[in-house]
């Protein structure tokens, strides 16, 4: 509703909310759902013309930093294959270095960067376990005041997982 809004201030030639950050972090195990759920927000986004292209793009650490001294470099490759679209950062605390050479940290300063000028264009998805996402946040005021919304993705119970199961033998 809130980019149907945002899209609606703009066609009727209205300035847009300043704030606004379609950005998102996402925690949870794994096998929740949230990269499913990345995908879902790039069709609907699209298909409310938010976006310009319904394309997810799914990166980890080993696609962004680089023992070469090309991170900066390969950050703003992906970015760029994302822009108009979706890009999900999967396991996005192992970019959080924490003693590994801070390479992590120069793929930030370059998402940083990406998403201020991208906002209204392009989702950047950070993901990962709820505590090691916290530190993620941490490492950076700035991502925290770039980030729009925050979901936490449940595990499935045991009924969910036998209900998905048998609706998979009947397909």
């Amino acid at each position: 509703d809130q980019a149907m809004y945002q899209k609606f201030l703009r066609e009727k030639g209205f300035p847009a909310f300043s704030n606004f950050s379609m950005h998102m972090i996402f925690t949870g195990n794994p096998g929740t759902g949230k990269t499913t759920v990345a995908k879902l927000i790039a069709d609907d986004l699209y298909s409310i013309g938010m976006l310009k292209t319904n394309r997810l793009v799914v990166v980890g650490r080993k696609d962004l930093v680089s023992p070469y001294g090309d991170t900066a470099q390969k950050t703003a490759d992906v970015i760029r294959k994302a822009v108009g679209g979706v890009l999900f950062v999967d396991e996005a605390y192992s970019l959080a270095d924490n003693g590994r050479g801070g390479l992590g940290n120069e793929a930030i300063e370059v998402f940083l960067t990406a998403m201020e000028e991208h906002k209204e264009d392009t989702v950047f998805i950070f993901a990962g376990y709820v505590e090691e996402m916290q530190e993620f946040l941490a490492m950076n005021p700035g991502i925290q005041s770039r980030i729009g919304y925050t979901f936490h993705f449940e595990d499935y119970t045991a009924v969910e997982l036998t209900q998905m199961y048998g609706d998979k033998l009947r397909k």
